[in-house]
This record gives structure tokens, sequence and C-alpha cells, in this order.
């Protein structure tokens, strides 16, 4: 643990404490309040055992909502979008990418090329491997900021809801984010005695267990949530272990002190460890054109003068996705770990102080055989340690004519990574060799952010149809940046070859390079909602966003220092929708459209082994429409579609492109029945369907780094009873699609790497709640 880890960790807890004595102190001064109702028994008992559906409904509420706000979702002037936990068991998603089946507008790349996986909204997020870089789509476990992108693939068990966000949010609290935020709310211990624990097993030797334990009075109360997962790989190797295979063990255990009335105190352990994981990237053979982009080599091409359709080093691509011959099945491995606390204090009037502190570690590592074949061409190996620590105090007031919110949010992240990539040139190949050996690559580099924020937001109703929404915030930055680059060849020339001819000023020059970037910024909001009628509402924003500055880890010996330092992403954010209920609140439709006007769009562009960020100018327009319709007899049909069209600006000769995996179209659908067997038992029907657009995984639109566009197909059959055990089997992929979900560029070495999503999985789970 650093100093800087260290000092703001506890920085995090005295402010914590603080809050606490202060609100406790402040609470002597007004009068008690009556306690909430205790429940019985016999109703927490037929709340356990009576069926549920497995399709969430417009009327779905949460009870804790990230930053703040009021949790109608219906009432909010923004594009949100709940899943819930019904439809995450349902459909077996089981990661934060998996959210993408759900969620138009939404997509994910889980392990882009490394152990990081990025996500976009409305097109707009990173794309790039650095694990040091901050992502536009913002991650919150039970109100924690994930900083590090490399700890976004965590397990998804025991949550009460996810909420997207789509658009810059900026003004409400947390790290302010362009694309959007992602907001898993777990279960919460409760009063009482309940438990849940359930077995899975699946294609591919599938084996998964979770479950949660439960026990507590008005009180205290904990919960003790965990899940383990086992599969084997669904990629055949055919000269070794199976690819894609993977092992992940998750634990999150609660409690909740109740310490007066108006007192509420909760500590949340939760991490996950990653192990025995493969990674398998397909090999396919490409060559550079008259164009100068990337295309894919076809079989009858000799363009490297090793025969027909093969690489420069004579290897020849099959076109099965899910076969390869790799001698390297690579592997990933991460240990993620956080503590958090989270006091809450009710003042006169409903004035509500809310105070979290956090400390998070994560340690990963990545291996993968780059080439993807048996000869030893390409590699390349990353690991990262990082801390993070937040505090984040807030007073808000959340009922009534007059809702506001205003708070203090500090955050600190130090980071020490290394990366170290290898290729081997044709000529000098050796077939007994296990790695390359014409030259190495490497840069280990470190980084610091502290962060630090005020703001205030508001929710004044003028009439009681028309309410006017702002929001303000001032952002401090501070970013230190230390690397060290190296490279060495047992070739002579293959470095230069490789990964860039060094100038005067280049790393290879000067290896050691320290930068260090300070940043003041301010987020605006300011929006109108306009009630027609009770259930139609008319809603309108403008708003300014930004992102922080940033540096780029590129591993390339032509890089200049004076290039790693990308400044800071600023957006103007138009926006406005409607949102409708209908039918005794049976139809709900919600239609939004957006335009965002970017300076200094933060776009990461990829050369081969070399990837960095750039500051462009884009512009993004679309909108989103989302229906949830039960029209009685137990069916509930649910679904939307998403337009995107982002384009950055003066990308290649002063060209617009298109970003890494910006799909212009998306569109899900999902239906549910529920069936009554008998007065005791229930059983529930649900089939899901999400389209996905072509899109390109360069920000350099080359042909040969095309993906055309998808359907994927889910299904799943529930039979639950009320005295609490339940089963169900379950369809992912049904049609068993192929379909890439990264592409990354290596035609410089004559071939490009598929990372193809997981094919058709069938399982059966069986559990019991008590």
């Amino acid at each position: 643990m650093t100093k800087y880890a260290v000092w703001s960790f506890s920085l995090s807890i005295s402010l914590l404490c603080g809050a606490s004595n202060v609100a406790i102190a402040a609470a002597t001064h007004v009068k008690k309040q009556h306690s909430s109702q205790k429940t019985t028994k016999a109703s927490h008992k037929a709340g356990r055992h009576t069926p549920t559906s497995m399709s969430a409904t417009a009327e779905e509420t949460i009870s804790v909502v990230t930053h703040h706000r009021p949790p109608s979702a219906q009432r909010r002037g923004e594009s949100i979008l709940q899943v819930s936990q019904s439809q995450m068991q349902a459909l077996n998603i089981s990661r934060p990418e998996d959210l993408v089946k759900l969620a138009p507008g939404l997509t994910a790349i889980p392990n882009a090329g490394t152990d990081v996986s990025s996500f976009s909204v409305r097109n707009v997020g990173a794309a790039d491997f650095g694990e040091q870089e901050e992502q536009d789509v913002g991650n919150y476990q039970d109100g924690v900021y994930v900083a590090n992108p490399g700890a976004t693939g965590f397990p998804i068990f025991d949550l009460q809801t996810v909420a997207l966000n789509r658009g810059p949010q900026g003004t409400s609290g947390g790290r302010n984010a362009n694309g959007g935020t992602i907001n898993y709310i777990s279960n919460k211990p409760t009063a009482g005695k309940s438990a849940n624990i359930e077995g899975t097993y699946g294609s591919y030797n599938l084996h998964r267990f979770q479950g949660f334990f439960n026990y507590g009075n008005e009180k205290v109360a904990g919960r003790l949530a965990f899940y383990y997962s086992k599969q084997g790989g669904y990629i055949r190797n055919l000269v070794g272990a199976n690819l894609r295979s993977s092992e992940v063990y998750g634990l999150r255990p609660q409690v909740r002190f109740n310490l007066t009335p108006k007192d509420t105190f909760t500590i949340r352990l939760e991490g996950f460890i990653q192990d025995h994981t493969t990674v398998g990237d397909k090999h396919v053979n490409s060559y550079t054109g008259s164009d100068g982009l990337t295309h894919l080599l076809p079989g009858n091409m000799n363009a490297y003068g090793t025969g027909p359709g093969r690489d420069p080093y004579g290897y020849r691509s099959n076109s099965n996705p899910w076969s390869m011959s790799v001698n390297d099945p690579g592997a990933i491995n991460k240990v993620i770990g956080t503590i958090a606390g989270t006091y809450e204090h009710v003042f006169v009037h409903q004035i509500k102080l809310t105070a979290i502190s956090s400390y998070g570690t994560s340690n990963t590592y990545y291996r993968e055989d780059t080439d993807g074949t048996t000869v030893p061409a390409a590699n390349f190996h990353q690991h990262s340690n990082v801390n993070q620590a937040s505090t984040e105090v807030t007073l808000h007031h959340d009922v009534g004519r007059n809702r506001w919110g205003v708070g203090a949010y500090f955050l600190n992240i130090s980071g020490a990574y290394d990366f170290l990539q290898g290729y081997q040139d044709p000529s000098t190949m050796n077939p007994l060799s296990v790695a390359p050996t014409s030259a190495f690559a490497g840069l280990a580099y470190s980084q610091r952010t502290t962060a630090g924020a005020l703001y205030a937001h508001d929710e004044f109703d003028i009439l009681p149809n028309l309410t006017v929404v702002s929001g303000l915030r001032y952002n401090h930055n501070d970013m230190s940046y230390s690397s060290y680059y190296n490279c060495n060849e047992n070739l002579p020339g293959a470095c230069s070859s490789f990964f860039g001819a060094g100038g005067a000023n280049s790393w290879s020059k000067e290896p050691h390079t320290n930068l260090h970037q300070q940043d003041n910024e301010w987020n605006g909001r300011i929006g109108l909602n306009y009630r027609i009628i009770p259930n139609i509402m008319l809603w309108g924003l403008v708003a300014r966003n930004t992102k922080a500055p940033g540096f780029s880890a590129p591993n390339g010996g032509a890089t200049i220092a004076a290039n790693i330092p990308y400044k800071r992403e600023t957006v103007y954010d138009y926006e406005g929708g409607i949102k409708t209920r209908f039918f005794h609140n049976t139809l709900t439709i919600n239609a939004d459209w957006f335009y965002y006007d970017f300076k200094n769009f933060q776009a990461s562009i990829i050369y081969g082994p070399v990837a960095s960020v750039v500051n462009r100018p884009a512009t993004n327009r679309g909108g989103e429409l989302d229906a949830s319709w039960r029209p009685g007899y137990g069916i509930t049909i649910s679904g939307g579609v998403a337009y995107a069209n982002l384009r950055v600006k003066d990308v290649r000769g002063g060209i617009t492109q298109y970003p890494i995996n910006a799909p212009k179209y998306q569109a899900t659908a999902n239906v549910s029945k529920e069936f009554k067997i008998s007065d005791e038992i229930g059983m529930t029907l649900t089939y899901n369907m999400k389209y996905t657009s072509g899109r390109y995984y360069n920000i350099i639109n080359a042909p040969g780094l095309y993906a055309p566009g998808y359907i994927v197909h889910d299904m799943a059959l529930r039979v639950e009873s009320k005295k609490g055990w339940y089963a169900s089997v379950f369809a992912n992929n049904l049609t068993d699609k192929a379909y890439p979900n990264a592409i990354m560029d290596n035609t410089g070495q004559g071939f490009v790497q598929y990372m193809y999503a997981p094919r058709r999985t069938v399982g059966g789970t069986i559990g019991y709640k008590f």
C-alpha cells in the first residue's frame, strides 16, 4: 500500500467518523421520530415464498438509489433503465457484461485484449486496454465507484437491482462520467431469518453455487452472500487445454446497525477472485491493402510469399471459430477486495446525511498467446496493483416540493502497472521455441490520481406539474505519471521494426519519463419536467459535463513524452423525452433523444502493439425507446430500441470515423408468461432477444476490422413453489451464434485477433429459500 493510499484511507475514515459525530450531536436537538412498524414474521415468510415474475415491470422501484435521487424513475428527467433481480436470474446473468442482453444502448467488451472490460453507453466509452484510464461509464457497487477497469468484471450475485443511467452524469455525486453510470444495488441485511442456496450445472462442465444467509433484528442484522462458478473452455484447443475457461469466487458480508431510530451504519466487505481463466483469441490472416487499411486475407492471395492465404509465418487460419491450435492458453488472474462503510442520519424535516467511505485494492495478471497459433510469433503480458480510497458526504432532502442535495467527494487512486510484448521475425522462426525471441518491449509505469469535488443539485416544483432541475459541480484533479520503457532485441533492428524507430526525444532515447498535470473544471445542468397529466411527463435538459485528463501507456519506441498526456474531455449535452403510463400503469412507454457536442473527445487509437488516447472533436446524436406492457393473463412484454451515431473527426487525414465498438442500432425484446400449476406452484417461461448492428473495432475504420450485426436469443423456464424450492432451465445464445465482441489489429505481423463471445450454454438450476 502506497503512502498516498494510506493517507487517503485515513482521511476517509476520519471524515466518516466526523460526519457520524456531527449527526449524532445534532440529533439531540430534534424531536424523536416514530420508528417504522415492524414487519411480522408471517409477512416475511409470505414474501419469501411467493412466486414472482421473471420480467421487470414498470412499477418496480428501488429502495436505495445511488446519489440520493428520488426513487421513482418515471418522475426523473433523464433516460433510466432498471434491470430486476428476476430478470438477471432468468437469463443466467452472472457478470456486468451480460447486461447488454437487456439494455439497448449498452455495449461491453469483456477482457478487451487484456484483463480490462470496457463499457459504452450511447457508444460513449473507453476501448483502450490501459488499466490506468478511468472509463467514460462509471460502475458503482452500492454507491462506491469502481475506478480500476480491471476490477469491473466482478460476478453478479444477490443483487436487488441494476440501474443504468444513460447520458452524462456529473452534478449529482460520485465521480463524473460522460457516458453514464451503472449502479449495482445489493440486497441489504434485514430483521429476521432467511436464506437461499442454489446450484447450477450446464454446458462445458459449468458448476455454480450461490446464495445468502441473513439473520438479525431491528438493532443489528447481517447478511452473507457467496458465489462460486467454474466452467471449462468453449473453444477447442487442438494442442492443449481448451480456451475461455474460468473459475470465479465471490463473497459479500454486510452488517447493518440501527444505532438509534435516526442513525444507521452499514459496513460492507466485497471481494472476488478470478483464477484458472484461459484466453483464446482466434488468428485470422490479414494484409494491408493499397488503401493503407487492414483487410482480411483471401484464401487465394499470396501476400507474403509463403503461399496462398498464409501469413508471414506460413500459418493459414481455419474457418471454425470454435477450434484453434494454441501453444500457450494464456491466463487471467484477479484478486479484488473492497471495504466500505455507510452512515445515515435523518435530521428534522426529513433532511438526511449520508457518508460513504471505502478502500479497495486490486491485483491483476493477464497473459495471452497473441498470434493464436502453435508458432511463437507474438505474445503479451500485463500486471497491475491498484489501491483506491474514496469518501462522499452528502446532505439531501428527497421529499416535498423542493428536493435538493449538497455534498463533497474525494477520490485517491494509486497504481503500479507493467506490460511486456514480444514479437518474432519470420526469418528467424524457431518452431521449438515457446515464446518470441526477436524483440521484447516493456513498459513499467505508475500513476496517482487525487480528485476532489463539491456539488449541489435541486429539483423544485414551480407548479404542481412543472419542475425545474438544476445542478452545479466543481472538480479538481491532480495526476502524476512515471514510466520506464525498454526494448531488448536478439535480432538487429527488431525493436525498430516492431515497435517503431526512436527519435531524439523518444522513449527509446530517454526511457525514464515523469509527468504531472492538474485540472480544475465545472459541470452544470438545467432542465424542466412538465407533467401534462399525472401519467405523462415531458422533460428536457441542457448540460455541460467533463471527464478528467489522463495519460496513455503506449508501448512504442517512437513515442514522444509530450504525446503521453491527453486533455480533459468536455461534452455539451442536449436531450429530452417523454415518459408515459397507460391503462392503470400496465403499459409504460418512454422515449428520448439526445445530441452531444464533444470538445477534446478522448478517442482510443490502436496501431498494432501501440495504443494511445488522443483528443479529437466529435458529435453524437440518437435516441432510445423503452416499453413495458402487462396485458394480463400473466404476460409481460418489454423491450426497446436504441440509435446512436457517434462520429469522431480529424482521425486519419481529416476523415471522420466511428469509434471502437459503436453500433448504430440496438434492440431488445423480452416476453414472459406466468402459469399457475397449482395453488402452491407457479411457472414462468421467458424469451429474450438482443440485436446489435455492425461496428468497427478500431477508430481507423478498416474493412478487416468490421464485425457484422448479429442477433442473440436466450430462453428460460422456471418453476417455483410457495414452500421455498424452485428449479429452472436456461439456454443462452440459443442458436449458437458465432460473433466477435472484440478484434485486435496486428496486421504488421500478418494477422488480426478475433475474440468470440460465449457459444450456446444450456443448464439447469435447483434452489431453496428458507
